[in-house]
């Protein structure tokens, strides 16, 4: 998808931006919970360059090796990157724990460096490229109405990635200025680390659960598969309806559609029908493939 591909492009170049930010600020700070933030950074910027490349794999035509299309390697993907940004995550909350086990054992050498204005520039241009990237992806998946579910995690990814970024500023300043905290000014790098990490291993945990029930073929939405019953059976009084599943692959929908004549018709007659229906779901649910299949049995039975 030509539109698909702009706003990647862009959110490449704007999460080198944040990437190089974040970066540059560790080194500044030799904060822990900057690490974490330009860590995400550089997961999004790399994955953002090989979803260009996904998307241009996925967006080829169907062949006869791949007959329902390679839709699939989006999720592949998604999936290999939500494990990469778990990995980051307990990686960093492990490092935290371990930071406040030795100020407590009396160990702890605190290096970091936190002052107020170059942490409100930071914070400024990180939620600024995170809402640009917001801004861009929305823009260009509203090109291609909403279908493109990369562009739709990457925009989820973005906001919270701005939240995130929000409240790990705050918590910093907080532990830095406000005197009530100089106990334990010295992890309070640490301990916004540990709350940051649980905070961000929401998203790539049911990112994960969603994708593994879309490789797995579980069925999912029973709402929309209910919906083209009922819509079938309004249009289509001459057809018994028996079963309807939809297969999620990426963007791409798979209806499914078991179903028999009611009465007796002729080999001409049924197909003619069987293609009126399949042009009608078609028009209804633009990025699906509709399989008709002529049977009495559920499609779990055949």
């Amino acid at each position: 998808m030509k539109y698909e591909q702009k706003a990647l492009y862009w959110g490449f170049a704007i999460n080198t931006f944040s990437t190089v930010l974040g970066v540059l600020f560790f080194i500044y700070t030799n904060s822990k919970t900057i690490l974490l933030d330009a860590a995400i950074s550089v997961i999004l910027c790399l994955s953002t360059l090989i979803s260009i490349i996904v998307t241009k794999v996925s967006n080829k035509k169907n062949s006869e090796k791949y007959p329902l299309g390679r839709n699939s390697i989006e999720n592949i993907f998604v999936i290999f990157r939500t494990i990469l940004m778990l990995l980051m995550i307990i990686w960093s909350l492990i490092n935290g724990i371990m930071t406040i086990v030795n100020f407590y054992n009396g160990t702890l050498v605190s290096e970091v460096t936190i002052e107020l204005i170059p942490m409100l520039i930071y914070c400024f241009l990180m939620t600024l490229s995170c809402f640009a990237i917001t801004f861009t992806y929305h823009h260009y998946n509203k090109k291609i109405n909403n279908s493109s579910d990369i562009l739709k995690i990457e925009i989820k990814a973005a906001l919270y990635d701005g939240l995130v970024t929000l409240f790990a500023t705050i918590s910093l300043l907080l532990f830095t200025y406000i005197e009530a905290f100089n106990p334990i000014k010295d992890i309070g790098d640490s301990i916004t680390t540990i709350i940051l990490s649980i905070i961000y291993l929401y998203v790539p945990i049911k990112e994960l659960i969603s994708q593994i029930k879309i490789l797995i073929d579980k069925r999912e939405n029973q709402e929309i598969e209910q919906k083209i019953k009922k819509y079938l059976n309004k249009n289509y009084s001459s057809l018994n309806i028996v079963d309807i599943y939809c297969s999620y692959s990426s963007e791409v929908v798979s209806i499914y559609v078991s179903l028999f004549p009611k009465d007796d018709i002729s080999s001409i007659e049924l197909e003619e029908l069987f293609d009126k229906v399949r042009n009608n779901l078609y028009e209804k649910y633009e990025y699906s493939k509709v399989i008709l299949i002529l049977s009495h049995d559920k499609i779990h039975n055949l």
